[in-house]
């Protein structure tokens, strides 16, 4: 009996202490926080600290009610869920980033850069889903997966010598961006380059594009075109560019949606 005691003792110490190291490479986790992190003047007695930065997040809030209201309207067959989905996103992350400005506390820029990646991955099952239309044998099951992948693969920053990982987590993100781009190239070749599916997606990847860059040249910007990026910097615009991406992803699938049925009918 005391043999089982000190089993469990033993169990229960080996428990805390993988708790507390993963609390430990937690708050050890690198993220940009304080005003060196931002080209926009900042003033921490102010609630907003940022107000440019803090007000443009409001921007995912609009595209995620405008995307409940026309959900509902898609025709059947849309695969709404992944509609759904995508504006709960939109909706959530708005908060976070919001927080992540006015608190620049370590929590929200974590929960900030784990949630970007859900983003990519849901249209990387989404496309999966459609390109196995009609394999379906496990496609729940293959769906979730990918986004379970996806959520996890932040872990690798606990995991690997944190000198490394803003490294990691750029690979990451690349790596989930570039899957993005050629799952729905597949579906454009699948709607033959129909005129409708490629123009949400090309300003989607503009808007991918100026998402990235737009972010990681904030201060280079403010520096050298003062005029147009001191007071609305690249890291708003990059907000912009943001939650105008999610827009125009659902569009694309709208449009691709709409072009299948069409195909469809005249099929019939």
């Amino acid at each position: 009996m005391n043999f089982e005691k000190g089993g469990e003792a033993i169990d229960s110490v080996q428990m805390n202490d993988w708790i507390s190291l993963f609390i430990f490479k937690f708050n050890k986790i690198r993220v940009g926080l304080g005003k060196e992190e931002y080209a926009e003047l900042y003033d921490e007695k102010t609630l907003l600290k940022m107000p440019f930065n803090a007000i443009v997040n409001v921007g995912y809030l609009l595209v995620a009610i405008y995307w409940f209201y026309t959900i509902r309207k898609l025709p059947k067959g849309s695969h709404k869920p992944f509609f759904y989905l995508m504006a709960i996103q939109s909706f959530c992350y708005g908060f976070i980033q919001f927080f992540r400005i006015i608190t620049q506390h370590h929590v929200f820029g974590v929960m900030d850069q784990w949630v970007t990646l859900p983003f990519f991955s849901t249209v990387i099952a989404w496309s999966h889903q459609l390109l196995s239309f009609p394999r379906e044998r496990f496609l729940l099951l293959r769906t979730l997966l990918i986004l379970t992948l996806s959520i996890l693969s932040y872990l690798g920053v606990l995991f690997l010598d944190l000198v490394f990982y803003l490294e990691w987590f750029s690979f990451s993100l690349g790596v989930h961006i570039i899957l993005c781009v050629g799952m729905t190239f597949f579906l454009i070749h699948n709607a033959r380059y129909s005129k409708k599916i490629l123009v949400p997606f090309f300003f989607a990847l503009i808007s991918c594009c100026g998402f990235v860059f737009l972010k990681v040249l904030d201060h280079w910007l403010a520096l050298h075109y003062c005029a147009a990026f001191c007071t609305l910097t690249g890291h708003f615009w990059s907000k912009v560019c943001d939650f105008m991406q999610i827009h125009f992803v659902l569009s694309f699938f709208r449009a691709y949606y709409s072009q299948v049925n069409n195909s469809q009918k005249k099929a019939s």
